[in-house]
């Protein structure tokens, strides 16, 4: 017979038991949240080596053109290159996104402008850009399209990136 003020054990353990299981969902969403962030960083540098790979491989082919379609990763909202030989961005890239500046000062060529406003900066190697010596273009329905060219020592990027979604990919 339980005396008049005790708690019953069973009620005990089912608190116990409940902030058990609390903690452990807890515990499992910020674990998932922490795979997503670390799929989203490989999804990123691989579109990075993917693109500096490809860069490199049309630099040594002079006269050559290719079309490279790129599968751009969720959250990027822009991807920017600058002239190797220029140590700045166009006066509007500049005026948009003043934190290009830096990366070019650094001779980073490839610039990630994420939807949240943040610029992420990389050297793919020897890029030549003609016209203002930087474009970037919007990623469209999650790709991007690029047409280089090689010119022996570097790859050309122009005006006539193309920015059309692949058929059949």
């Amino acid at each position: 017979m339980q005396k008049r003020g005790q708690i019953n054990a069973y009620f005990v353990y089912a608190v116990l038991a409940l902030l058990i299981l609390g903690a452990t969902i807890l515990f499992g969403f910020s674990r998932v949240d922490d795979v997503e962030q670390t799929a989203s960083k490989a999804q990123v540098l691989s579109l990075k080596s993917k693109i500096s790979n490809d860069i490199s491989l049309m630099a040594d082919d002079y006269g050559s053109v290719s079309v490279k379609a790129y599968n751009v990763p969720e959250g990027i909202a822009k991807v920017c290159f600058k002239d190797t030989e220029t140590k700045q961005v166009s006066a509007g890239l500049a005026s948009a996104y003043p934190l290009l500046r830096e990366g070019a000062e650094e001779n980073n060529n490839m610039f990630f402008i994420y939807d949240n406003g943040l610029i992420e900066s990389f050297d793919v190697g020897n890029v030549e850009v003609l016209g203002p010596h930087s474009i970037c273009y919007s990623r469209e329905q999650g790709f991007v399209k690029i047409k280089l060219k090689g010119q022996g020592n570097k790859a050309q990027i122009n005006e006539d990136f193309i920015q059309e979604v692949p058929s059949g990919e």
